[in-house]
């Protein structure tokens, strides 16, 4: 359940770093924002896509650079929010699996205690 529940987590936090990289990028290509105002969350998911160190190429020529690099950033995007979809039905059923355990754990410790009550008053 726990495994579960950090899945969930992690892949909401990478859809959310590669929505706010998208918009930064695509704001730094329509002239709204300076590349050097990327930021290290931008560069970090780079690196994660392409390995090594992106920052002076982007810096040398993002006009050129940043197209492709907002195209695959989307991409991953894409194929992480399948990804989540894919998942979401067995997410559900582990948490509907450990749900179940959960109640019927607390029914029967509500019954021992039950039981123990009675033994107690006889």
């Amino acid at each position: 359940m726990y495994k579960c529940e950090d899945q969930m987590f992690e892949v909401d936090i990478l859809m959310g770093a590669l929505t706010s990289v998208v918009e930064s990028a695509e704001e730094v290509i329509k002239g709204e924002m300076k590349p050097k105002d990327l930021g290290g969350k931008f560069y970090k998911c780079v690196e994660m896509l392409y390995g090594g160190d992106m920052f002076e190429i982007v810096t040398e020529d993002h006009q050129r650079v940043l197209p492709v690099i907002v195209s695959q950033l989307k991409q991953k995007l894409r194929h992480v929010t399948a990804a989540k979809e894919n998942l979401k039905s067995v997410w559900k059923q582990i948490i509907e699996k450990f749900s179940t355990k959960q109640r019927g754990s607390t029914a029967q410790e509500s019954q021992l205690n039950v039981n123990k009550y009675r033994l107690c008053r006889f």
